[in-house]
């Protein structure tokens, strides 16, 4: 891992640690006894760690540009939560109100979104 995967990885750690809460409380409050719906309700928080994961490995190889298959591929990955949001409301049996922790985990997977392009692109703001 170079200096530059090590920053980024360092730069996400408020995210990481919102996304990560999010998956305890949703694990803890879930009452259901389904295990299927149990891991579906928090998908949502894990698929963007994900996907910026796989930016940060992927960074590494490309340089300053447009990389369409990487950022394809990350993108994919990226809005492929956005549905899983919709999947937990229904699968989570449990108090309803836990999903206000969207307010916080929305911003997140933003981040997440917005970081792991340009590092993919080495196309910084």
């Amino acid at each position: 891992m170079d200096d530059y995967q090590s920053q980024l990885l360092s730069q996400s750690l408020l995210p990481n640690i919102i996304m990560l809460g999010a998956v305890v409380i949703y694990l803890l409050s879930n009452q259901t006894t389904n295990k299927i719906h149990m891991h579906l309700s928090y998908m949502h928080c894990i698929v963007p760690i994900i996907g910026y994961v796989y930016a940060v490995i992927v960074c590494a190889g490309t340089e300053f540009g447009n990389h369409y298959p990487e950022s394809t591929i990350f993108t994919v990955i990226m809005l492929s939560s956005l549905p899983l949001i919709i999947v937990s409301f229904f699968t989570f049996k449990g108090n309803k109100a836990n999903h206000f922790i969207l307010l916080a985990t929305l911003p997140s997977a933003g981040y997440f979104f917005l970081t792991g392009g340009m590092a993919i692109t080495h196309d910084w703001l």
